[in-house]
């Protein structure tokens, strides 16, 4: 992993909750050319457990391929109300859009293009669904939410399924041997840490409760309808496998929307985890240069 280029950056959020405002800060990793006005960049939102480091690296992936980005870091990891939790998969991401938007004097409202992995591919799939007219592209990694119906048949069971899948079967693959790759010791570290502080604060049961009461296989059919949306699944992936994801989504919306990839569920912080993110950054590059030669017509 080479030095990242760019800098963190708080956004207010301000949901309301049972008639009250609250203030939730949310925080960005805003890539060196995202801070050049006039550049439209792609937004990050990463998975669980992936923070102070994995943001950035994702940010870096896109910066060197000639992608501005801007990695958010969602709130659900110090947070214990279910029901911040709830809005924040809703509403957060329109918030950042919203305020980065307005930062390069574009219309606060302007459609913004997402790239998402695991959890936060899931969170993109249930703010995209309630909000569609503030997305563009989104590119979609290895979403969390799709599958849940093979993995157990009640929540409790579906998150000890997961973890074994997690903790046993995913670690099985060789692109997560530490040895050949020190993006694995970095995720390692970062995963540990931050499920040990959920754990001590009580806010683990919380946040995997709603990830595992989700069924987003509805959310991708109807968002492909009016949106170019695009599923990178991982070949060895043993979290979520190809096979859930198909019976999950249906034999035409997984031939529509899918494209396999080599590799498991990988950290963003080892390379399969890289190439994973910059795959899906150089679709919505494509997807942006056909957009911009349909509006030239």
């Amino acid at each position: 992993m080479s030095k990242v280029a760019g800098k963190w950056q708080k956004v207010e959020w301000q949901p309301v909750i049972a008639g009250l405002t609250r203030d939730i800060p949310l925080y960005c990793f805003i890539g060196k050319s995202a801070m050049i006005p006039g550049n439209d960049p792609v937004f990050i939102f990463p998975g669980y457990w992936e923070e102070r480091i994995s943001i950035p690296t994702a940010v870096n992936t896109l910066e060197k391929r000639g992608i501005a980005s801007i990695g958010v870091n969602l709130p659900d990891t110090f947070l214990r109300d279910k029901a911040i939790l709830e809005l924040s998969s809703r509403e957060a991401p329109v918030a950042v859009a919203q305020s980065f938007n307005e930062i390069a004097g574009k219309a606060p409202d302007a459609k913004v293009d997402v790239v998402g992995h695991s959890k936060g591919a899931g969170v993109l799939l249930v703010a995209g669904r309630e909000a569609p007219e503030r997305f563009g592209a989104l590119g979609l990694i290895g979403p969390i939410g799709v599958t849940n119906e093979y993995l157990g048949r009640s929540t409790n069971a579906r998150i000890l399924n997961y973890f074994w899948r997690l903790g046993v079967l995913n670690n099985l693959e060789p692109d997560h041997n530490p040895l050949k790759d020190r993006g694995n010791l970095v995720s390692f570290y970062e995963v540990a840490t931050r499920i040990g502080k959920d754990v001590v604060r009580g806010t683990l049961k919380t946040k995997l409760d709603l990830a595992f009461d989700l069924n987003l296989a509805e959310n991708i059919r109807q968002l492909s309808k009016d949106h170019p949306l695009r599923l990178f699944l991982g070949t060895g992936d043993r979290l979520f496998t190809l096979e859930e994801y198909r019976k999950a989504m249906g034999e035409d919306t997984y031939n529509d929307c899918v494209e396999e990839v080599i590799g498991s569920h990988s950290p963003i912080t080892n390379r399969v985890g890289r190439q994973h993110i910059a795959l899906a950054g150089d679709w919505i590059k494509a997807v942006r240069t056909e957009r911009d030669q349909e509006v030239m017509k």
